[in-house]
């Protein structure tokens, strides 16, 4: 059974296979490969043309199509026309190199979360050099009422 899909080869590898024909010389091992389930033909074969494999992703409506999708099955209207589509082959490599508009959008929400533990850690960090200070003044203080109350216990004696 398939393991390894060969995007260099556009291919399905199972897992000796991939060994045998990616050791053969140094410009197949760097083929770049990836466990099945990242496989661009993953999708499988459209639901309204059997015989036909998704090929195309429309990006409006997030919907997998297959080319006769587009020229006689559900994509082929006049409002569909307009619609950006994209090759599932495409949509993999951007979603394989994180260029996604959702890994954007991440990118995003990581950075603004990083600039907020910073400036956390650096509230926290002067938050402890107050709290020292603090512990430091009162210590100072508890000492000399410790001291007072030494001296009046002496009087009383």
């Amino acid at each position: 059974p398939a393991a390894v899909y060969c995007t260099n080869d556009d291919a399905h590898f199972c897992a000796g296979c991939d060994a045998t024909h990616h050791s053969e010389n140094e410009f197949f091992a760097r083929h770049q490969r990836f466990s099945l389930e990242h496989s661009p033909k993953q999708f499988g074969f459209c639901l309204h043309h059997p015989t036909q494999r998704y090929e195309l992703v429309c990006l409006e409506e997030r919907k997998l199509l297959c080319r006769n999708d587009i020229q006689l099955g559900p994509h082929a209207s006049a409002e569909h026309a307009k619609h950006r589509l994209m090759s599932t082959m495409e949509v993999f490599k951007g979603a394989m190199k994180g260029t996604s508009a959702s890994d954007k959008r991440l990118e995003l929400r990581l950075k603004a979360l990083t600039k907020a533990l910073q400036d956390r850690h650096l509230h926290m960090t002067d938050l402890h050099a107050t709290f020292e200070d603090v512990q430091s003044m009162l210590d100072t203080e508890l000492r000399s009422i410790l001291e007072q109350l030494t001296r009046a216990q002496a009087r009383k004696v």
